[in-house]
């Protein structure tokens, strides 16, 4: 095994040790479902890379690995989203809602595994360094909204603002270190 296919796996199952910790802290059952979805991309990037040590290399398995990639990307962003939602506009309640969410699930899925298809297939890897830095502005925002509107949420309790909050800088830091 190479060391940067070491240095990936260990990333990927740290990733998935993280988000295994977010999947068991979370107590709301409807968001679980962005929890889930998360998991499963990053489980799949775990299988693809050890397909990919084993020296198996196609087409299918990077179009595969990229669209679990992006697929993780936003279900990150999806978090955030939802997390901003929760405290900054606590009426807006389509994001928690189940319908709300699988729809959004299916979406991501969908845009992931065609967009990254069309750029492997047609070598025009630029549109896949567009859709990866589209989410930073909005981590931002949702970071910076988060911080500015806890102050006004009264209802949610001491714990769950922290924990917000440190979800919220954790997946931050994750999309700048990756």
């Amino acid at each position: 095994m190479s060391l940067a296919g070491l240095r990936t796996f260990i990333y990927y199952s740290h990733s998935f040790i993280i988000n295994l910790y977010f999947l068991q802290v979370r107590r709301s059952p409807v968001p679980v479902i962005y929890y889930t979805n998360l998991l499963t991309s990053n489980l799949i990037q775990i299988c693809i890379m050890i397909v990919w040590i084993l020296r198996i290399s196609s087409s299918i398995a990077a179009v595969i690995h990229f669209s679990c990639v992006m697929a993780s990307l936003y279900f990150r962003m999806c978090v955030a989203l939802e997390r901003y939602c929760f405290i900054a506009c606590p009426l807006l309640d389509c994001l928690r809602q189940t319908e709300g969410s699988v729809l959004v699930c299916v979406l991501v899925w969908v845009f992931c595994s065609v967009s990254v298809a069309l750029a492997v297939f047609l070598y025009e890897f630029v549109r896949l360094i567009i859709y990866a830095a589209l989410p930073a502005p909005l981590f931002i925002f949702c970071l910076a909204g988060t911080l500015k509107a806890l102050p006004a949420a009264t209802s949610v309790p001491t714990e769950e603002k922290r924990r917000i909050v440190g979800t919220l800088v954790l997946l931050l830091l994750n999309y700048f270190l990756i």
